[in-house]
């Protein structure tokens, strides 16, 4: 049986005459709820149905209806409008309707924005843009885009290829999936793996998504090697595109979290402006449970108004002004009078 949400979202989605799929796209909805944009129009109740990105299979979660898809969100014309609009929403709305397509134009759009931008406009866009290019490598791994007459060493082997020779956001649907088709713990040695020397060279490509792709592998392999580690933790703080930024924060933080904590609060206490922003957002959305202390400390450090809140992700800090006078331990205390006994 439906539920009520469902139930909702197909009066608001459903169309009275469904057109043929060679006229309109299509989007297939689980039992569950799990909206995704098809490259055929499966049946009720299929538990496999191909998107035009690979197969979805779904066993537990069989489809329950299939919806003609939306119109395209209308970010473009109010974009043009409103340059500075946020457009945290649309990735929300995008990424929660499986409108990959769509989500992959939009991470493209981010990433050019994001490199306009300035001041906290740009951490907005980089904020946009990494929001966009996880959902976009989250969705890959729930697709499957190998041919089945592979093995498995040749799946990791193709999905690597592919993640290295496309230029664009769909590289990050390769790079989802082969996050489940690689073996952590084998430091690029033995079967299902990645070598080092392939991951260094991504970290050195121009590519940002294939950056990207060797940082990430690298942290789920669990690839021991010093001198990547180095590169990786550097490059957390410092490289230009935020997804790489975010990409080598997350594998540093499976590979060296100690270190990655401590560079990053250092970070917080001793650099400019901007450098600290970004680890500030390293420590929030890689380790959120060790971030709290630094970024205490580092706000405390400077001259701040007292109860003022600040928010940082999911995280919201309360910080009181240290320049205020000291409460005075004993008032309200009884008090001798002057020459009393």
């Amino acid at each position: 049986m439906l539920s009520a949400l469902t139930t909702m979202i197909l009066a608001a989605w459903a169309a009275p005459d469904l057109q043929d799929p060679a006229e309109a796209g299509w989007i297939a909805m689980t039992r569950s709820g799990v909206r995704i944009e098809v490259a055929e129009k499966p049946a009720s109740g299929a538990r496999e149905f191909h998107t035009p990105y690979g197969l979805y299979f779904t066993p537990l979660d069989p489809v329950a209806v299939v919806l003609k898809a939306p119109q395209q969100a209308r970010w473009r014309h109010d974009l043009e409008a409103r340059p500075d609009m946020d457009l945290m929403a649309v990735v929300e709305e995008l990424n929660a309707d499986g409108r990959l397509a769509e989500l992959i134009e939009l991470t493209a759009h981010l990433e050019q924005l994001q490199a306009d931008a300035e001041g906290e406009h740009q951490v907005q866009r980089a904020r946009e843009l990494v929001a966009a290019g996880q959902a976009l490598q989250d969705w890959g791994g729930r697709l499957n885009p190998v041919s089945n007459k592979l093995s498995t060493d040749e799946r990791v082997e193709w999905l690597w290829k592919q993640a290295s020779k496309i230029k664009g956001p769909e590289a990050l649907l390769y790079t989802g999936r082969l996050m489940e088709e690689v073996i952590p713990g084998q430091s690029g040695i033995g079967v299902r793996q990645i070598t080092g020397v392939d991951l260094h060279r991504a970290l050195g490509s121009r590519n940002p998504f294939f950056a990207r792709a060797g940082a990430v592998v690298a942290g789920r392999q669990l690839s021991m090697d010093a001198m990547l580690g180095a590169v990786i933790l550097d490059q957390s703080i410092l490289h230009d595109n935020p997804l790489v930024r975010d990409g080598c924060a997350d594998g540093i933080s499976q590979l060296w979290p100690n270190h990655a904590r401590q560079y990053w609060a250092d970070i917080l206490f001793r650099w400019k402006d901007e450098l600290r922003i970004r680890a500030a957002w390293n420590l929030v959305d890689h380790l959120p449970d060790q971030a709290e202390a630094p970024l205490v400390l580092a706000m405390a450090a400077k001259d701040s108004r007292a109860g003022r809140k600040i928010s940082i992700g999911g995280m919201t800090l309360l910080v009181e002004d240290r320049q205020r006078e000291p409460r005075n331990p004993l008032a309200g205390l009884p008090m001798a009078q002057p020459g009393g006994s």
